[in-house]
């Protein structure tokens, strides 16, 4: 009796995740869009995010527990930080070279970051035109303010881990012909990437504790950014 009580407790703290998660997309979206409309403080670091649904922190508990939230939270220990998130859930490269094109806060920024690429593999983009649109994205950004990810593994889909360290292989050749810094965000990950503990309840975005690990990444090329 006390058994089936306890797993029908566990299914429904389960459902309700996942429910909060699902519908995570739309607040997200909303919370950040809302962050966007902040004035300038002289006195703060900016801190522009670009990419998809992990920039966002979908899987997370809330906004500020993505990776963005997260390793701007460390960086304020010295200054305090202004985040603006202009990312999309589900944006491909392609989509990105959109979140740069008129975006006013770009040339106050103290740093950028941009994290894509899980979707281009997924939805089956050729690598050639994934660099082909990332190159596009570097080329409209101040290459001294960019701090990219490199794609984590994708231990829960049809995409093969040899397909990630060829992906990411091209992907460091590009950032450093463009002369940007790079988060090893795949290497962060890849030791715990068979712990459940690091995903959200798709078992496909990060948890918070997955997203800390991708702050771990960002953190000193961003404070090399932030101290210029």
């Amino acid at each position: 009796m006390i058994v089936g009580i306890f797993l029908a407790v566990v299914v429904l703290a389960l459902a309700a995740y996942g429910l909060f998660v699902l519908t995570s997309v739309n607040r997200f979206a909303t919370y950040w869009a809302g962050q966007n409309q902040q004035s300038l403080d002289e006195n703060s670091y900016t801190l522009v995010a670009l990419g998809d649904s992990t920039a966002q922190g979908i899987g997370a508990t809330s906004p500020q527990k993505g990776f963005v939230g997260q390793v701007a939270k460390k960086l304020s220990a010295d200054k305090p930080v202004q985040i603006y998130n202009y990312s999309k859930s589900g944006a491909v490269a392609a989509d990105v070279v959109g979140q740069v094109s008129g975006n006013d806060k770009i040339s106050r920024a103290d740093a950028i970051i941009i994290a894509v690429g899980p979707n281009d593999m997924t939805q089956n983009v050729s690598k050639a035109n994934y660099l082909k649109n990332y190159q596009q994205i570097l080329a409209k950004l101040p290459a001294e303010k960019v701090v990219i990810a490199t794609i984590p593994p994708l231990e829960r889909s049809s995409i093969s881990d040899a397909t990630v360290q060829e992906w990411n292989q091209d992907l460091e050749k590009l950032a450093a012909k463009n002369k940007v810094k790079v988060a090893q965000v795949y290497q962060a990950i890849k030791p715990r990437s068979r712990d459940p503990r690091i995903y959200s309840i798709d078992l496909f975005h990060p948890s918070n504790i997955g997203y800390g690990l991708w702050a771990e990444a960002f953190y000193d090329p961003l404070l090399l950014s932030f101290q210029r």
